[in-house]
């Protein structure tokens, strides 16, 4: 008086594949743990200067088209923290800036005309949380 190898077979063959997508759930979000990153692009980047000023008002238009959100932490301008530009050079978007999955940004940062000369090139570079750094050449005309 047992089962039968019938339905025996059928029992064991109902839990294999159970166990099976049971493994295959668990290790699609392992990979997707794995694979995620952050990256945001500088769509564009552009400096507009005011006379009555005497300031550049520098503009750098971001997206995130990664699969986490970006938070932008600092800004460096010629590898360097604003706070060495004695006040010359600041940044008018409230930091830390979360961009998020998809999402678009910017940062405006103030430049002025004593502390740059017409016609520089500079290097902005955003940092983020993670310490990765994206970079833009920006010429102040």
């Amino acid at each position: 008086m047992g089962i039968s190898i019938v339905v025996s077979t059928i029992v064991l063959a109902t839990v294999s594949m159970v166990v099976a997508v049971a493994v295959v759930y668990w290790m699609g979000d392992i990979a997707g743990l794995y694979t995620r990153f952050q990256r945001l692009e500088i769509t564009s980047a552009h400096a507009t200067y005011s006379s009555d000023t005497r300031n550049w008002t520098a503009t750098i238009n971001l997206k995130n088209p990664g699969t986490e959100d970006v938070t932008i932490n600092s800004v460096l301008i010629n590898g360097k923290p604003l706070s060495e530009f004695n006040g010359y050079a600041k940044v008018t978007t409230t930091l830390p800036l979360k961009i998020k999955i998809g999402q678009e940004g910017s940062i405006k940062l103030q430049l002025n005309r004593a502390g740059f000369n017409v016609g520089t090139t500079i290097e902005i570079r955003l940092l983020s949380a993670i310490g990765q750094g994206y970079s833009k050449p920006l010429t102040l005309n």
